[in-house]
């Protein structure tokens, strides 16, 4: 039998995307994510590529005006969305590292208000949970 071929990530795989969770798929395998549980707010997925954990939080919106995704109308514009996004995930080399991150609310982490919020402590917790396994 031969071998199947890993998936590259980090590259789109369509010229546009209907949500959020598909191009964060191919930034990496989602793990598990979590949201602001609102018609608008941010999104922290955990992504797994390449023996590495990356976490990538992003804002949406309701409606075209707000949301970055609805705003897309050409090709080019949802590959400069991928790019933006995929450049700003913060990959860690193991759960443990990214856990730290996330719980440490000092001024070197550009997203300490993760430690406060309710979303940040379920992301903790399933975070935990993932290095528990």
């Amino acid at each position: 039998m031969g071998q199947k071929k890993q998936r590259e990530y980090g590259k789109p795989t369509r010229m546009s995307y209907d949500c959020y969770d598909d191009m964060a798929g191919d930034m990496g395998e989602v793990v598990f994510r979590t949201e602001f549980d609102d018609y608008q707010g941010d999104v922290i997925y955990l992504l797994k590529k390449e023996g590495q954990f990356g976490i990538l939080v992003l804002g949406y919106g309701s409606c075209s005006c707000c949301d970055a995704l609805q705003a897309c109308d050409t090709a080019k514009e949802y590959a400069a969305l991928f790019e933006s996004l995929n450049s700003s995930i913060r990959w860690f080399k193991s759960l443990l590292d990214a856990r730290e991150y996330v719980n440490n609310p000092d001024s070197k982490s550009e997203n300490w208000w993760l430690c406060d919020s309710d979303t940040g402590k379920k992301f903790l917790k399933m975070l935990s949970a993932e290095i528990e396994k």
